[in-house]
């Protein structure tokens, strides 16, 4: 767990929402996991978008912070 403490706690938050969701799969019905799945795709899209963004934006502040 320790290599995802440097990840932005949006970034965190929307893994834990994963994670719980898989979870509650375990009790549900066939109907209920499709659309479970349906909403984990989304979420993982938006997990996928946030990191990115996070990439983009430490790879600014790492080129733009002047050399020694």
């Amino acid at each position: 767990m320790k290599r995802f403490e440097t990840l932005p706690e949006h970034v965190l938050q929307v893994a834990k929402l994963i994670h719980d969701r898989v979870d509650k799969l375990r009790a549900e019905s066939i109907d209920a996991i499709e659309v479970e799945l349906d909403l984990l795709d989304s979420d993982a899209q938006l997990l996928e978008d946030l990191a990115l963004g996070a990439l983009k934006d430490l790879k600014q502040s790492v080129s733009s912070k002047p050399e020694r």
